[in-house]
């Protein structure tokens, strides 16, 4: 499964942290061994080792910006409800997975990730909603990738549109054709979702 560089994330990075590591105690071994002292050489890269291991172990346990993760998939049985409500099917999400996997609908991805040969044609050919529509899918949602939307949006049905279709990642897709109504913003995780429908 081929991830483009454009969409590589810090959760890709264990064998470059892994591999950039053993270089510089690598390098820390070689200045060290000029003086023959194989003992220190040997704490100096155990303690290097530990203090790297120790430091990324408690940035990953420390850190916050993830938070907003766990704060949607808490909300997920109330925004499952919502959806249900508005009679949504499927989902296209604009996201890395976290919509797919904390709630009951399908979901087919924007980006890319995990489509199926037909659909990530169809993608490439700027036609992934046209795919939606035919498997019944009539949602659109985002968790992170959907930060200029704004309330205004909510009741101005052209704001929300031509927002929609200036996002990076939609200009690709062929969405003239397409209308796009607000159905729910969660307001403690931020998640948007968006109700589309096919005119001709």
């Amino acid at each position: 499964f081929f991830v483009s560089m454009w969409h590589q994330g810090h959760w890709y990075y264990t064998n470059s942290i892994v591999i950039s590591s053993i270089i510089i105690a690598y390098f820390i071994s070689e200045f060290i061994s000029l003086k023959k002292n194989t003992i220190t050489v040997s704490i100096v890269i155990t303690l290097y080792i530990i203090i790297m291991a120790n430091s990324f172990v408690s940035n990953k346990t420390e850190i916050r910006h993830n938070n907003v993760y766990k704060v949607f998939y808490d909300q997920k049985d109330e925004i499952q409800s919502i959806l249900n409500e508005n009679n949504v099917t499927g989902i296209v999400e604009l996201d890395d997975g976290i919509v797919g996997y904390s709630l009951e609908n399908p979901t087919i991805n924007a980006f890319g990730f995990s489509l199926d040969k037909d659909a990530m044609k169809n993608k490439k050919e700027g036609k992934l909603f046209d795919v939606a529509i035919n498997r019944n899918y009539n949602g659109f949602a985002s968790l992170n990738y959907m930060s200029g939307f704004t309330n205004d949006m909510i009741n101005d049905n052209v704001k929300l549109n031509k927002y929609i279709k200036s996002l990076p990642w939609m200009k690709e897709q062929n969405l003239s054709k397409y209308n796009f109504r607000f159905i729910y913003k969660d307001e403690k995780s931020g998640a948007t979702f968006i109700k589309f429908e096919k005119f001709e």
